[in-house]
């Protein structure tokens, strides 16, 4: 009868945790005491399985071996000292979250009792000091067992003590049922662990810990759910309170509209209603303001707030931007003012349904914007009268410098202080292709700016400096041509103060496109292999020290053609350069373009092979390069005297590699290990081999 109440009541108490977790992970407000709660009946779930095994192993499986009986036993007696340490760490959690907040390192001083309980029960696996397994899976507590109890119960006692503390001192009713409700569960933990401790012939923790999991859920964690809710709803309210009275200031009428519905109310009640014969409340917004808009709104202005005011215009609005806002004019008393409506979607601040509808009077604000649009446009004109005046003075007396100014091979461009282009010759519009006649007047470098990508803010840059500061300045920029060419352009730029107190900006553009040119020319020639079109030694060098600096991970390689001075002994050096060309060719077919390939001296070759993390990998690259140096047909080159290379390798951990001297040194001893091998063959630097 026993065994079977035992597993039974197993049974009975998982199932019921297993419903309490379900019920838990599906409440819509989740707190830091909800998180632990989940927790704690997770470590329920987990000792009463075990302590569920171990009574069916005892009871009814007499067949299971006593090592298996025993290992469940252990794992069920260490899993309840943890279920002690998270219900403590729930109950503090629990009661004190709202009040102030608890230190996190706390948490590792809670853990110290539940460790030293731990050791206790590991020590009792080698000297049964505590209890002893009988032969059928029985446990039997020496004198000693007490200290195990005592573990067992010690964080409930504790809970206990705090929660009475805090009943104590706690004033309001509902944090003294929280408390109270904590501490009836502590003793009913006690209780359970008590009898498991006396009576081991039913789960009784088991049970204490399923019928508290259950009264916590139902008391506290229930009630404490539908108190946030109110709670949220009693701040959602006062939000919406809150911003009717801030706006209630700024906006002559304020209605509330539904969404659903359509119906609406005032919350104010001004003159202006009663000026305007507006409603303070109705079934149907939009419909009265079909009615409002003929009488009220200035003519020429009644046909854009129709149509603004069709319910489907203001939902698409809305609904994209969250607001909606028109401004138009309406006539009070013989007098025509401006005024403004804004829509308001509360959905997107409250989380509610309604519209809110601000009105107010923008009369001060749009005129003086007109003021201040009419006055941009008188100063425009102005100044196109000026800019007018000055080009014809400027035409007027420098006709001749003009014709010279054109026929200078060099471009130049003159531009004022707004950078609007006042001279330019052929020459400037034959570097930008840009006809002469669409750049002047224009803003420069703004209108040749298709041409010029990147280089556009550079030159703003150059010639603010030059405004700012004086002198002059120099500085270079590519020109793309529509037919792809790319032409280098250097530019001088110097400020100049004329008779009559204006400044300009005087530039001048000579084409350095060959110069260019020449030079990245050799700049390509000083870092590349003249006979394989690798990179040289040096610069081969430096970009692998580069990627070891900055820990990228890597694999660096020797290489070596086996039998090279017999090759260009037998055949001579035009039959040696094609091998080297041919292995050349083959090392740029097996590895990347991000990958550092470069010819180091005669017949050597190096490789840094980027972001290779393993010798697998990098393996599979050299066995690619072997099956591409197999097929080298070189003619004149004779069957027997085949091609082949020697190869070591070493691996280049980013954050762990050595300098680059050391590990060229590793990998040319691995190559020449291999060279004494012949044929096609490669290793690996192996860390035990450094020794």
């Amino acid at each position: 009868m026993t065994s079977r109440t035992y597993i039974i009541s197993s049974i009975i108490a998982l199932a019921s945790l297993a419903l309490v977790l379900a019920r838990v992970t599906k409440q819509n407000v989740k707190n830091q005491s909800l998180k632990m709660f989940e927790g704690f009946v997770v470590v329920t779930m987990l000792y009463t399985l075990l302590d569920g095994v171990w009574g069916f192993s005892v009871y009814l499986s007499e067949k299971m071996l006593l090592g298996m009986k025993e290992a469940f036993y252990y794992g069920s007696i260490s899993v309840g000292i943890v279920v002690g340490l998270v219900w403590y760490e729930y109950a503090m959690v629990h009661l004190y979250m709202i009040t102030k907040s608890r230190d996190r390192k706390l948490y590792l001083i809670d853990a110290v009792p539940a460790l030293i309980g731990l050791q206790f029960v590991a020590v009792n696996y080698t000297t049964n000091y505590f209890f002893h397994m009988n032969s059928d899976g029985t446990v039997t507590f020496t004198g000693a067992g007490i200290f195990i109890w005592i573990f067992y119960i010690f964080y409930h006692v504790w809970a206990f003590v705090r929660t009475s503390m805090h009943y104590k001192n706690e004033e309001k009713t509902y944090e003294k049922m929280r408390s109270l409700v904590v501490r009836a569960v502590t003793v009913l933990y006690i209780l359970g662990a008590t009898l498991q401790y006396a009576l081991p012939i039913l789960p009784f923790f088991a049970m204490s810990l399923m019928l508290g999991s259950v009264a916590i859920l139902i008391y506290n964690i229930s009630i404490e759910s539908e108190n946030e809710v109110l709670t949220e709803h009693k701040k959602e309210n006062y939000a919406r309170n809150m911003m009717i009275t801030s706006l209630a200031d700024e906006y002559d009428i304020i209605f509330w509209v539904n969404k659903d519905d359509n119906s609406y109310r005032s919350f104010s009640n001004t003159q202006f209603y009663r000026n305007m014969g507006l409603k303070t409340e109705g079934d149907d917004f939009f419909e009265d303001a079909k009615i409002f808009v003929p009488e009220s709104i200035y003519k020429d202005d009644v046909e854009y707030v129709t149509e603004s005011f069709v319910r489907e215009n203001v939902m698409k609005e809305l609904e994209e931007t969250g607001r909606y806002t028109i401004v138009y004019r309406i006539v009070l008393g013989g007098a025509i003012m401006y005024y403004e409506t804004k829509f308001v979607d509360s959905n997107k601040n409250l989380g509610d349904s309604n519209i809110m509808v601000g009105i107010k009077n923008v009369d001060a604000r749009e005129r003086r914007e007109l003021s201040r649009k009419r006055d941009i446009r008188n100063l425009e004109r102005k100044e196109l009268e000026y800019r007018k005046a000055l080009q014809e003075a400027l035409e007027n007396q420098n006709e001749i410098y003009a014709e010279m100014l054109h026929m200078q091979s060099s471009g130049v461009i003159v531009t004022n202080m707004e950078n609007r282009i006042i001279i330019c010759n052929e020459a400037a519009s034959d570097v930008f292709d840009m006809p002469l006649n669409i750049m002047m007047d224009d803003i420069f470098p703004d209108v040749v700016e298709d041409c010029l990508k990147d280089g556009t803010k550079n030159i703003r840059e150059k010639l603010g400096s030059l405004k700012n500061k004086g002198d002059e300045v120099s500085y270079e920029y590519p020109v793309y041509h529509l037919d792809n060419r790319v032409t280098y352009i250097k530019a001088e730029s110097k400020l100049t103060t004329l008779s009559n107190k204006t400044s300009v900006v005087i530039t001048s553009l000579a084409d350095i496109t060959t110069n260019k040119e020449m030079e990245q020319k050799l700049f390509k020639l000083s870092e590349t292999d003249s006979l394989t079109g690798l990179l040289n030694r040096d610069s081969g060098f430096k970009r692998a020290e580069q990627f070891i600096k900055r820990n990228v991970d890597g694999m660096f390689c020797i290489i070596d053609v086996n039998k090279f001075k017999h090759i260009n002994d037998t055949y001579g050096h035009p039959i040696g350069d094609k091998v080297l060309k041919a292995i050349a060719g083959c090392l740029k077919r097996a590895f990347r373009r991000k990958d550092i390939l470069m010819r180091i001296g005669g017949d050597e070759f190096a490789i840094f092979a980027v972001d290779i993390k393993d010798e697998e990998v990098g393996g599979r690259c050299l066995d690619r390069l072997f099956e591409d140096i197999k097929v080298i047909a070189i003619p004149g080159l004779e069957d027997q005297d085949v091609v082949s290379v020697s190869i070591g390798a070493i691996m280049c951990p980013g954050g762990r590699t050595k300098h680059f001297d050391e590990m060229y040194k590793l990998a040319d001893s691995v190559m020449y290990t291999c060279k004494g091998k012949g044929g096609n063959n490669y290793a690996f630097y192996k860390q035990e081999t450094d020794s």
